[in-house]
């Protein structure tokens, strides 16, 4: 008798939580504001100076997520694709020699790097029902991200005295060139860290959201750490 009550009450439990468990497909997309978190390498000595600036960078992202829902508790994970990066100023100005005979040279650069990853996330969210209308989210969890491609740009110009003259002229700087990936390329493959989620979900599938990406993984492959630190706006909707 034990055992058959037992039975019982392990199929209602399972049969419960079948009904109260969902399915969800979501598509959403957005604008992105990202930019590199990295220790500033400012430098002045008695004969040179050295300055260095980034900026954040707009740019897009998309993603298909399958959502499971238990009660209040939803778990997400899919594939995305974001295109991210940063804006970067440099100065540097030299002195050589010294009194009348000292001159000095200079450079002054600004610089876009993109980096485009297809980001693979993992969210568990809380949802906060909202009478009648849908529901408040809020959550975040690890993410793991992979590049796929990238490209360097850069334009100013340099000054210097003419051998001859002595008189300072200008030369313009412009580049461009790919970005490559990998432990001896110009950025790591593989980028991973955190998401902080927040948003609203309407009744009807439409849903708003916001959420902030915290790099944790050093991308440089040589010279200062660098993470990535991404901002997102997106307008999705689910389906099912």
């Amino acid at each position: 008798m034990k055992k058959i009550l037992l039975c019982i009450f392990l199929s209602g439990t399972i049969s419960l939580s079948i009904a109260q468990t969902s399915f969800k497909l979501i598509i959403d997309a957005g604008a992105n504001e990202s930019s590199f978190h990295q220790p500033s390498s400012n430098m002045t000595t008695a004969t040179s100076v050295q300055q260095n600036s980034y900026s954040n960078l707009m740019g897009y992202h998309f993603e298909a997520l399958a959502e499971f829902n238990i009660d209040q508790i939803s778990i997400q994970s899919g594939l995305g694709y974001s295109a991210i990066g940063s804006k970067g100023s440099e100065y540097y100005s030299e002195t050589f020699g010294s009194g009348a005979s000292s001159y000095t040279t200079s450079s002054s650069l600004t610089s876009t790097e993109k980096l485009n990853y297809f980001e693979i996330p993992l969210n568990i969210l809380y949802n906060i029902p909202v009478a009648k209308t849908g529901k408040v989210f809020v959550g975040g969890g690890p993410y793991i991200a992979f590049g796929s491609s990238g490209t360097y740009s850069n334009s100013g110009a340099s000054t210097a005295p003419d051998a001859i003259t002595g008189e300072t002229s200008s030369t313009p700087i412009s580049e461009s060139q790919s970005i490559t990936f990998g432990s001896t390329g110009d950025v790591k493959s593989t980028d991973y860290g955190i998401n902080a989620i927040a948003g609203f979900s309407y009744k009807d599938g439409l849903l708003i959201k916001i959420g902030y990406g915290f790099g944790l993984a050093n991308i440089a492959t040589s010279g200062a750490k660098t993470t990535n630190n991404v901002l997102r706006v997106s307008l999705g909707y689910s389906f099912f």
